[in-house]
């Protein structure tokens, strides 16, 4: 693999390239027609000359009554030298050199003498000297014929040091050109190398787990549909993780439900067994009724659950049914008899025969906890249950004179808190309560201090015809 370049020094490297061709281009051709002005200025001026050179000339042999400008040229080639400030050369009618203003030797130039002795005026340049010089020749009339030509061999000094001046004058702008497009390149390469800077710093952020993080606002719609995009992206990745965390919590939380609802009915069945062997077998068979009612109540759970889990659901869609809470709130004291009376626990109920709307496992399964919960936690010597009907619903009323909730655990209560922390337990038993009520329509209240713990239930009433 070749060696890496960054974007900025590529940028600037492409920038230059092309702009150096560009102005050697330039160059060449402003040079060129600054030249080729310069010289037709030079011959126009030149041509002029040539003119009064000729009429001059005609003047001076009909003075001197002869044709020939062999007897002539020298004075004639030093007048118009001296006249005109150029170097003059006479030409004779095959091409021989008759008079030159100036002893200096040039390259003999002939395209121009040629062209002359037919009649036509012309020009040739020389410039393989230090000063380019104009040879510009046009032919001398006598009576009748070219009797031979004058040539003027003018220096283009003056032209030359204007080219020479421009030459300079276009270095200088070339090099400020160069600098501008150095600095306009790594201008340009700053603008798109530092929203890359900034997609990397902010994707960096994102590996670590820092979303709030945003690209700034650029002034190129470009990039700030770049950075929106991104922006988009982030946020997709944010969202995609809440979801996978939220799902994780969920499923822990599942877990966690799903071993304590379970637990309540394994508790009883548990207590059945011990039961069984101190009882008379005609109540035996009672506990195997109820031992088999809470292994059929179980096998509903899982079966639940499972459907819940494989729906990927949080809330249950149960349909409701009609049962007797009276007949509900006795088999699940019955259950838990064994339990209460260990603990020295006196239970009163007030409840009368009345049918409810509702999941019956869902509301044994509270009334199970909230039993446990009084075994377990409240020092209580009494729990009463009492029943306070309206048109539409039912309340039902539990009551013990237990110690009460810690303060800190009512207040995550009150707080709406998703899990409860106790003295011992694993604090979902009070939550899973209100979720249960509250999904079968009903609710769930909780008031508690040191006198004891009053929980009310709500029930749809059903119709009692």
């Amino acid at each position: 693999m070749g060696r890496r370049m960054k974007l900025r020094q590529v940028i600037t490297e492409n920038f230059v390239l092309l702009l150096v061709p560009a102005l050697l281009v330039l160059f060449l051709i402003l040079y060129a027609f600054i030249q080729s002005n310069l010289y037709e200025n030079a011959v126009e001026s030149v041509q002029k000359l040539s003119r009064e050179a000729e009429l001059y000339t005609t003047n001076y042999l009909a003075s001197e009554e002869t044709d020939s400008l062999a007897d002539t040229a020298v004075p004639i080639a030093s007048y118009l030298a001296d006249r005109f400030d150029a170097r003059v050369q006479l030409f004779g009618p095959n091409a021989e050199l008759l008079a030159d203003s100036e002893r200096d030797q040039l390259p003999l130039l002939a395209g121009d003498i040629d062209q002359a002795l037919k009649g036509k005026s012309s020009y040739l340049f020389l410039k393989e000297t230090d000063v380019p010089v104009l040879f510009f020749s046009s032919p001398l009339y006598g009576e009748t014929d070219v009797i031979g030509s004058v040539r003027f061999l003018v220096d283009l000094r003056t032209e030359a040091e204007l080219l020479r001046q421009f030459t300079y004058v276009f270095t200088g702008v070339f090099l400020m050109l160069i600098v501008i497009a150095v600095w306009t390149a790594r201008r340009m390469a700053k603008t798109l190398i530092g929203p890359i800077d900034d997609l990397r710093s902010v994707s960096h952020a994102l590996t670590k787990g820092h979303y709030a993080n945003a690209l700034p606002a650029y002034p190129y719609e470009e990039l700030n549909r770049l950075a929106a995009d991104f922006s988009t992206l982030a946020d997709a990745i944010q969202h995609n993780i809440g979801q996978l965390e939220q799902q994780r919590n969920d499923q822990q939380t599942f877990i966690d439900h799903i071993t304590h609802e379970l637990r309540t009915p394994m508790t009883a069945i548990m207590g059945y067994v011990e039961l069984i062997p101190k009882l008379p077998p005609d109540e035996a068979a009672h506990c195997y009724h109820y031992i088999e009612i809470e292994s059929q109540r179980l096998l509903r759970l899982v079966s639940h659950n499972l459907e819940q889990a494989k729906q990927q659901r949080n809330e249950r869609h149960a349909t409701s049914t009609m049962f007797a809470l009276d007949a509900l709130l006795a088999d699940a004291l019955f259950i838990m008899q064994l339990r209460l009376d260990g603990q020295g626990i006196q239970v009163e109920q007030d409840v009368p025969s009345i049918y409810v709307l509702g999941q019956p496992d869902q509301t044994k399964q509270v009334l199970l906890n909230l039993l446990e919960n009084a075994v377990k936690y409240s020092d209580a010597m009494s729990v009463t249950f009492a029943a306070v009907s309206t048109d539409t619903s039912l309340q039902l009323l539990m009551t013990d004179d237990g110690i009460g909730m810690d303060p800190a655990v009512l207040t995550e209560w009150k707080e709406e808190q998703h899990s409860l922390t106790t003295a011992s337990g694993n604090g979902l038993g009070l939550p899973l309560c209100r979720r249960l009520m509250q999904e079968q329509g009903g609710d769930f209240a909780l008031e508690s201090d040191a006198s004891g713990t009053r929980i009310t239930l709500t029930f749809r009433l059903a119709d009692q015809t």
